[in-house]
């Protein structure tokens, strides 16, 4: 997710995966990259530079609860 054109597309494979399977470790790095959705400023926010926000935000939201 370090590019954000991909972002849609890691999202919407992530939907497919059993989180609930993944140790402490790799839950803690997913919710570190959800986090920079809000934290991170313009230029960084993965969100803002991938190709349809809004989806990232539906589908974040789907894979966290």
């Amino acid at each position: 997710m370090k590019e954000g054109s991909k972002t849609v597309f890691i999202l919407n494979t992530l939907i497919l995966a059993d989180i609930s399977v993944w140790k402490n470790r790799h839950l803690v790095m997913l919710i570190e990259m959800f986090r920079n959705f809000t934290d991170a400023t313009f230029d960084d926010n993965r969100i803002l530079l991938s190709s349809n926000p809004m989806l990232c935000i539906a589908l974040s939201s789907e894979i966290l609860m």
